[in-house]
């Protein structure tokens, strides 16, 4: 919180409060000056992570004193950069991308998309140290797994144990039967109803999952141990079962109906189709007009950057191709902004390089007389993926006009 107030007087030196705290504590000098030393505790992870500072010591007699001194027009003067800083430090400026149109200076807060400090993204900076302690693979793995979110959501707090099976009511003073209400054999945990229930047990084994049979005495322990070792459509599995299995326990306890156990199975699959068929997207376009489909990839042995797009008409046709490879360490969402795609909904505050990347090619697309850009899925996009990504052999590098080089041929004919 202190940081965001601090965020608030620099880059609101007019407000009542600012003018109030200058006037009391530094009325003389800068509020940075100020507290300098109080923001290195505050950024304690400064000293420990050089990569946010400048590393070369200054040259003597330089007369260098703003960073526009390191530019030519809208590019880095990359000969007098090479002839002032180290590898290191030379290598991070040119890597910044610079905007072809001129913008007034303001503070920025890296470790947000865009560029805002708040307490939430200083947070999450300030424990990234955090993020290898154990479990937290299983964690990271969880989330990024593509089901629906309710899915997601209910597995979550099936994993933390507060889905209101009948065991944990009882144990919470709710007078009910804590009895099994499939099988009467047990009682209900969110571990026997997900797992060691009978039930569920012919419900695992009507699955190409067949049955994850770990000896476990918490559902967190067994689904540490299942999600381990399942490829991507096995972990979704997992997910879509485990919810599947209590939505028709529900049923059996409030409506008296319930599935089979491959009914269950096939409820989970089916679901799972039916919510990537609508998180799918249409790569059609209108008749008259042509699409482009675009991508880069990132090669950070090489510290390159892979380019690829191809064009083709309504009718899916192929009209033509580039590919090609340029050494940086840009960050891939920045080389697909220069390269114009996601442009439409960036907010103008936007500070970030890849915010004034993309009001560069906002400008650029207002030539057009009509133009229109929006984000496609990887799944719809094979094409111009696979020509960014061979792009960094000098073999996939190229114009094809009317011809497509032979590694996307296959591809077009399915897309």
């Amino acid at each position: 919180m202190l940081g965001n107030q601090g965020w608030n007087i620099i880059n609101r030196p007019h407000s009542l409060v600012a003018r109030v705290l200058k006037a009391r504590y530094f009325p003389t000098t800068s509020f940075l000056k100020h507290l300098w030393a109080t923001i290195l505790a505050f950024y304690g992870v400064l000293k420990e992570a050089p990569d946010l500072l400048v590393s070369t010591p200054p040259p003597p007699n330089c007369t260098l004193s703003v960073i526009a001194d390191l530019m030519i027009g809208y590019r880095w003067n990359e000969s007098l950069i090479a002839q002032l800083f180290n590898d290191r430090d030379r290598s991070c400026i040119l890597n910044i991308p610079l905007s072809l149109s001129s913008h007034p200076d303001a503070w920025c807060w890296k470790f947000a998309s865009k560029s805002h400090y708040s307490v939430k993204n200083a947070y999450r900076f300030l424990v990234a140290g955090f993020r290898h302690r154990e479990g937290s693979e299983i964690w990271s793995r969880f989330w990024k797994t593509k089901v629906p979110p309710k899915v997601l959501n209910f597995c979550w707090r099936a994993l933390v144990n507060v889905v209101p099976c009948l065991s944990l009511l009882q144990s919470r003073r709710v007078p009910v039967d804590s009895m099994c209400p499939l099988c009467h054999e047990a009682l209900e945990t969110i571990l026997h109803i997900l797992v060691q229930c009978p039930f569920a047990r012919s419900c695992w084994l009507s699955s190409p999952l067949s049955w994850p049979a770990f000896s476990a005495v918490s559902l967190r322990e067994w689904f540490s141990l299942a999600f381990l070792t399942a490829s991507a459509e096995n972990a979704s599995l997992i997910l879509m079962i485990s919810w599947a299995l209590w939505h028709n326990r529900n049923n059996v306890v409030w409506k008296a109906q319930g599935r089979t156990a491959s009914g269950v199975f096939f409820m989970a699959l089916n679901f799972l189709q039916q919510w990537r068929g609508a998180c799918s997207d249409s790569t059609s376009c209108t008749n008259g007009w042509i699409k482009v489909n675009i991508d880069a990839s990132l090669n950070s042995q090489r510290s390159s950057l892979g380019f690829g797009c191809v064009v083709r008409d309504a009718n899916g046709r192929f009209i033509a191709a580039k590919a090609g490879c340029f050494c940086s360490q840009m960050e891939v969402k920045c080389a697909e902004a220069v390269l114009i795609v996601s442009i439409n909904n960036v907010s103008l505050d936007d500070l970030s390089p890849f915010g004034l990347l993309i009001q560069d090619c906002k400008l650029l697309l207002s030539s057009y007389e009509d133009a229109r850009c929006s984000f496609i899925h990887r799944s719809a996009n094979d094409v111009a993926h696979v020509l960014a990504t061979s792009a960094h052999s000098e073999s996939g590098q190229g114009v094809w006009v009317h011809i497509p080089p032979p590694h996307i041929v296959s591809l077009i004919a399915l897309s």
